[in-house]
């Protein structure tokens, strides 16, 4: 788990679609110690539209916490909310599951190699589907 939770800061940027729209977005990523063997990733993303403008701002803590058999509990703070779920991670890859509320559940992977994370994750909220 340790080449998947490197301590440092990761910059970079990818793509949003989802049935309606799709857009870029851009991210930085700092890797860090939690309590114990716990891993702490502090994320801002800007999702942009199409035209450049800014759809939506996200701030988030992401704290992964080691269990039996390489899997993970996952919990996702954001402003006053939190939620937890579940995940697994194995050599360089790293998903997780987390139910964000009653009709918005999101997945997501990433993968670690040398200095680079590569993720992808989908979502569904509302009824509507998006890929990041």
């Amino acid at each position: 788990m340790k080449s998947l939770f490197v301590k440092g800061a990761y910059r970079g940027e990818g793509r949003w679609v989802d049935q309606k729209a799709e857009g870029r977005y851009t991210a930085l990523y700092a890797i860090g110690e939690g309590e114990g063997d716990a891993r702490v990733h502090r994320t801002e993303r800007t999702f942009l539209r199409e035209d450049g403008g800014v759809l939506y701002e996200e701030r988030s803590q992401l704290t992964f916490v080691p269990g039996a058999r390489n899997a993970l509990q996952v919990t996702i703070a954001s402003g006053d909310r939190c939620v937890s779920g579940i995940g697994y991670a194995f050599e360089n890859e790293c998903h997780y599951e987390i139910d964000l509320a009653a009709d918005n559940h999101l997945e997501f992977s990433f993968h670690a190699s040398g200095d680079t994370l590569t993720g992808v994750g989908s979502g569904e909220a509302g009824g509507r589907n998006a890929l990041v």
